[in-house]
């Protein structure tokens, strides 16, 4: 057997880093097949198939903005495009509970310690459009609520057919093709000026 050059070692030590980063998962993307909303968890199948066989990752926790009880939640669904992270350690044994956790063996990002934590769109997906600096909450009805750039605010109910807006002098403007209706045991109204523009008017005052 020949000796081993410094070549050879430095091309065998390349090797075997290779195949040990080959064996650490960072991130996938997947579609969800299950999710069940009262514990956030689903099961998710891997888009890429290294293999003929598919790959589902079952009883995964979904990550959502969520801080000292209070949430923002958007609800997925079977058949949602979702990016998928990773954990050094058993990600389960981590959230179970809110203390620390004594560790085990280094399970080195296996593929079963995954957390999904978004949603994505593909390239065949129109996101609903926002400009620079622009906080959008969108629902696929069409209804939206658009903070702008200057701090416009303004609700829109499927596609703006009813509306209530907030511009950045603090004018309040509410409309509705139907009715709006306000009640209440007191309603107080005090303007300076008061204008009041209709067609015709009732007041059905109750003793």
């Amino acid at each position: 057997m020949p000796p081993t050059t410094q070549k050879d070692f430095v091309d065998n030590m390349i090797r075997s880093v290779n195949d040990r980063i080959k064996k650490i998962n960072t991130s996938s993307i997947g579609i969800l097949t299950y999710v069940d909303l009262t514990t956030m968890r689903c099961n998710v199948l891997l888009k890429h198939r290294p293999t003929d066989a598919q790959i589902t990752l079952y009883d995964i926790p979904i990550a959502y903005q969520t801080y000292h009880g209070s949430s923002i939640t958007v609800a997925p669904k079977q058949g949602d495009i979702v990016l998928i992270l990773y954990t050094r350690n058993d990600a389960r044994d981590m959230i179970a509970h809110r203390e620390e956790t004594r560790i085990g063996e280094w399970k080195l990002y296996d593929i079963n310690n995954a957390v999904v934590i978004a949603g994505m769109y593909t390239q065949d997906d129109t996101p609903p459009p926002v400009g620079e600096d622009e906080i959008l909450i969108h629902h696929k009805t069409g209804s939206e609520i658009r903070i702008d750039k200057h701090g416009h605010i303004r609700a829109t109910y499927k596609d703006g057919i009813a509306r209530i807006e907030i511009n950045e002098l603090g004018s309040i403007n509410i409309a509705s093709p139907t009715s709006i209706m306000m009640s209440a045991p007191l309603v107080t109204i005090n303007g300076a000026i008061i204008n009041v523009n209709t067609l015709s008017c009732d007041f059905n005052q109750v003793f």
